[in-house]
């Protein structure tokens, strides 16, 4: 057995013990399917989803020639930091206009359908969505590397734009932290309101809810298509895929958008800690895949034996 395999079969029983543990939990139970009537139409999708392609197509451009008029350099990272980072911000306060004007019938539902519980609950229930979800989500990943390029010997394909975008605001820390701000803070709250808040609530008006979250799930993944990947957007978009199901599910579970956006942002943070400190995602055979998981199978460990003894999560 080759040490590429031996660690892939590690990774597996990984993701088994902890899927494991999440089904005896409870983790995995939905409450009984109920309708959902709040009125969301399908011109409320169509209106934030065209607030995120506006800004992109038209707001940025704009941007860009403001940041020259104050002497930023094209193209540099100065500049994709402060256009990333401000786009988004425009995304979110457009948003925030859009909501204040929409009823609460549709805007408080969207938020939180469920008098009982809390925010704090629900932050708490993403955050143990991800010590399950993560290793599968990194086991579908590299379970697709290894066909791809152990077993049908596709090339490598180079790190994703956004990894290297990344990787090149370290030694900058304002940089740094705008973007880091912009992945793990921004991103959870744009994609979530627009994919489990918008487009899953108003599919789950008219489907089932295992059909709401397929075909929300799978819009998600598509939409991180990337064309420079080529085929390695196969095992990208099969991981974010598995990953759109658990916030889909974790969205209709706890009918809270909080819990998919905690698990979001806390996958999102963990990614670049990974990348800051490792200088890659978990990879099999790299140097550093064993005290990557090591330290994942600790930390869940841990939050399971706390969960457990103070009876914190309300599953």
């Amino acid at each position: 057995m080759t040490p590429l395999i031996l660690e892939l079969l590690l990774l597996a029983i990984l993701t088994f013990l902890l899927l494991t543990f999440g089904w005896k939990r409870g983790f995995f139970s939905l409450p009984p399917s109920e309708n959902w009537f709040f009125p969301i139409r399908a011109y409320h999708v169509i209106l934030f989803f065209g607030i995120y392609f506006f800004v992109a197509a038209l707001v940025s451009p704009f941007l860009i020639l403001c940041l020259k008029k104050f002497g930023v350099q094209f193209p540099s990272i100065a500049a994709a930091v402060w256009i990333n980072f401000l786009s988004s911000l425009t995304i979110l306060l457009l948003f925030g206009i859009s909501i204040a004007f929409l009823s609460k019938n549709i805007t408080q539902p969207i938020w939180r359908q469920k008098k009982e519980g809390n925010l704090f609950s629900d932050l708490k229930f993403g955050a143990l969505a991800w010590l399950i979800s993560f290793p599968l989500v990194i086991f579908c990943n590299q379970f697709f590397e290894v066909i791809l390029h152990e077993l049908l010997h596709f090339p490598i394909i180079p790190e994703q734009l956004a990894v290297r975008f990344l990787k090149m605001t370290f030694e900058e820390p304002l940089y740094f932290f705008l973007t880091s701000l912009t992945i793990a803070i921004f991103a959870p709250l744009i994609e979530e309101t627009l994919f489990r808040g918008f487009l899953q609530s108003f599919i789950r008006q008219h489907l089932s809810v295992n059909q709401s979250i397929l075909i929300t799930a799978f819009c998600f993944s598509l939409f991180h298509y990337s064309p420079e990947q080529g085929i390695g957007n196969l095992s990208i978009i099969t991981s974010l895929f598995i990953l759109a199901l658990f916030l889909g599910y974790l969205y209709d579970r706890r009918q809270s958008l909080a819990a998919p956006i905690a698990l979001h942002a806390i996958f999102n943070t963990i990614n670049i800690a990974n990348l800051y400190f490792f200088g890659e995602f978990p990879m099999l055979g790299s140097n550093h895949f064993f005290s990557q998981i090591c330290k994942i199978c600790l930390s869940s460990i841990l939050y399971i034996f706390r969960a457990r003894v103070l009876q914190g999560f309300d599953l």
